[in-house]
């Protein structure tokens, strides 16, 4: 069993890096983001969750194909579009 042989899991972090709400992107990974879908509804998804919040509603259910970037690019929209909540 690969954990039992390891010692990541047994040891914490000497020093944990800094949370960053907007870092710098290069070229390459900003171009690739355009591509995912989620992208084209980055719009919708921030005006949906400013009228869920409005409204009192924490919770909005999101769904799309695989690889469309829902767990990755959609944290990222919220971070960029209100850095405060990091």
């Amino acid at each position: 069993r690969p954990r039992e042989k390891s010692d990541f899991w047994s040891k914490s972090p000497r020093v944990a890096m800094p949370a960053a709400a907007n870092p710098s992107v290069s070229r390459e990974i900003s171009e690739g983001r355009k591509q995912l879908p989620a992208a084209k509804a980055k719009n919708e998804f921030l005006r949906i969750m400013k009228q869920s919040e409005e409204i009192g509603k924490r919770v909005s259910l999101v769904t799309g194909a695989t690889g469309c970037g829902k767990s990755t690019q959609l944290p990222q929209f919220i971070l960029e579009d209100q850095p405060g909540y990091a």
